[in-house]
């Protein structure tokens, strides 16, 4: 491996990593949010079951999609980290748009921004993945 995509690598296991965070704070906020307003319409007991749960599948995806692009399997750790980045933006537009909750629509569509992280991890590792492959090393 050279040395570009040594730091190629480490940089998007990096980037995994921020995505990681980012998800998790976003999972709580929206997990207590829901769990607060449970207390006044019980249907959102429901919403905050379905935001943890995808919180850490999202979470989960992005810790062992980053770890794979780590050891160099770009390609499978990139298309977890894309996926997870997905189903973090959804739920992040769907508590932002549907239920307005209040700091989600106070940041807007710079809140967009933070969840970027994740899906460029992915996109990182499939292009380190793609570059190997061409260049003929061992993947």
């Amino acid at each position: 491996m050279s040395k570009e995509d040594t730091i190629l690598t480490l940089i998007s296991a990096a980037t995994g990593c921020v995505g990681i965070a980012n998800i998790v704070i976003l999972g709580i906020y929206i997990t207590n949010r829901c769990l607060r307003l449970a207390l006044l319409l019980p249907n959102f007991l429901t919403e905050a079951t379905i935001a943890a749960i995808l919180t850490f599948i999202s979470a989960a995806m992005l810790l062992y999609g980053s770890y794979l692009i780590y050891k160099g399997q770009g390609n499978k750790g990139g298309t977890l980290n894309i996926l997870a980045g997905t189903i973090t933006i959804i739920i992040y537009a769907y508590y932002a748009v549907h239920w307005e909750f209040p700091l989600l629509t106070q940041m807007g569509p710079t809140g967009y921004l933070l969840l970027i992280p994740a899906p460029i991890s992915g996109i990182l590792g499939i292009l380190i993945f793609k570059a190997k492959k061409q260049k003929g090393q061992k993947i």
